[in-house]
């Protein structure tokens, strides 16, 4: 059996369900039945989904709560949905008849009260908010990156799960006090189709709610609205008026949200059509555990937009992760094998060696 164990870290603590943090171990006595166990082959066709459908499975109310990116200057705070509240969508959709949609819900109840972590071939780990995650969110948040010009680029999340680093990009155009034309295009992408109905889009939404993007919507509902999310979380109301002013605000910043789940094997096809498939900037955490992902990983990672010397903000992807998964057979040195033989170049930009060290791979190619 395949397991992450966690530790939470003191005070700036979160739910222990909700957040995989620390060290990366397993539970195994036979290390190549664990090793089997997260190396399934694939079967799960990459499809998009309209925001417009995804926002038809929203729940009404959705429960939230803070998480405090470490290392940041800022004292940042990003809002995001309780993994209790996600499980107890689920368990109330399949009471509902006019919610079931048989293959999404048979994996959504299979992963939701699994032993493990990863359930291979089924679920990705994308409900919880992971340790590294967190890292590229604080990187973002500081130094050179804190200035990255976002409209007119189109940057890609992969294994977004519960897409903090998108959120807080996202949010950053929602506090722009400048509306550019250009559009900022962000693709999420999760294996799971339920990861990014009950948390990526839950959040994104937290994110418009805690800007200034928001304050028209705050300004004509009849209750108090915070500014910032609460130390202690709260509720929000997923009503239509909010709805219809989260969407106009998308507008607006000319902000564009695209949406996939699916193996990355078969992400292209899906987004070539009529559709110049090179990103700007391309995020993604802990998804270099399994080595068998790797080339299928580093394929997109060569989508990235051709960058010229003159450019002032080259293309990149930025890829978070510990430096060893146990047991699994993944980590930097693999990846880091896997991006120079492919043609690209990689470079350390962030570590911690705290616990099992973890890093920040700055990769681009051409």
């Amino acid at each position: 059996m395949f397991r992450f164990n966690f530790d939470i870290d003191g005070a700036e603590a979160m739910n222990a369900e909700d957040m995989a943090l620390s060290s990366v171990n397993h539970e195994r006595e036979d290390s190549t039945e664990a090793r089997q166990e997260v190396n399934p082959p694939s079967n799960v066709v990459c499809s998009e989904h309209s925001i417009s459908k995804l926002i038809e499975t929203l729940p009404s109310r959705i429960s939230y709560t803070p998480s405090l990116i470490p290392s940041s200057s800022l004292g940042l705070k990003l809002a995001r949905r309780d993994l209790f509240d996600a499980r107890f969508q689920i368990i109330a959709n399949a009471d509902d008849a006019e919610m079931k949609d048989e293959e999404n819900e048979t994996q959504a109840k299979q992963f939701i009260d699994a032993p493990s972590d990863l359930v291979p071939g089924i679920y990705e780990g994308g409900l919880k908010t992971w340790e590294c995650s967190l890292d590229l969110v604080s990187y973002m948040s500081s130094g050179a990156m804190s200035e990255y010009h976002l409209p007119g680029k189109r940057v890609l999340e992969l294994g977004c799960g519960t897409g903090l680093p998108s959120v807080y990009l996202i949010q950053k155009v929602f506090r722009s006090s400048q509306f550019e034309s250009n559009p900022a295009i962000f693709y999420l992408q999760d294996y799971n189709l339920s990861v990014l109905q009950l948390v990526t889009l839950p959040n994104i939404i937290l994110a418009w709610y805690f800007s200034p993007a928001s304050d028209g919507y705050k300004k004509s509902s009849k209750e108090d609205h915070p500014t910032e999310p609460p130390d202690d979380g709260g509720e929000l109301s997923l009503d239509s008026e909010l709805l219809d002013a989260f969407l106009s605000s998308l507008a607006a910043y000319h902000v564009q949200l695209r949406f996939f789940s699916g193996d990355w094997a078969t992400f292209f096809p899906v987004i070539q059509p009529g559709d110049t498939p090179t990103f700007d900037l391309i995020l993604t955490s802990e998804t270099i555990y399994r080595t068998s992902s790797l080339p299928s990983l580093i394929s997109i990672l060569k989508r990235l937009k051709p960058s010229s010397e003159q450019d002032s903000q080259p293309s990149m992807a930025l890829v978070a992760a510990k430096i060893l998964y146990f047991g699994v057979g993944g980590g930097v040195a693999e990846f880091s094998d896997e991006v120079l033989n492919a043609g690209g170049s990689i470079k350390n930009v962030w570590e911690s060696n705290t616990g099992v060290g973890r890093r920040i791979l700055s990769v681009q190619f051409g």
